[in-house]
């Protein structure tokens, strides 16, 4: 929000829109697979993001701080 304070109101509701997009993903994704295997599937994917969001920084030591955990 500090980045870009004249579209706050944009942010706020991609941010909206990407949290609802993903629960529904996530109760259609039960309906398909076991609780368990859902659950790995947004770890997987949760790490996934989290390594691309490292790869944009400046500083890389913060992705290998992460892979120590």
């Amino acid at each position: 929000f500090c980045r870009h304070p004249g579209q706050i109101g944009r942010v706020y509701a991609f941010d909206l829109a990407g949290a609802g997009i993903g629960a529904l993903g996530i109760v259609g994704l039960l309906f398909l697979v076991f609780p368990s295997t859902a659950l790995r599937f947004v770890a997987a994917l949760a790490f996934a993001a989290a390594a691309f969001a490292a790869f944009g920084m400046v500083r890389h030591r913060w992705l290998a701080a992460g892979g120590l955990g």
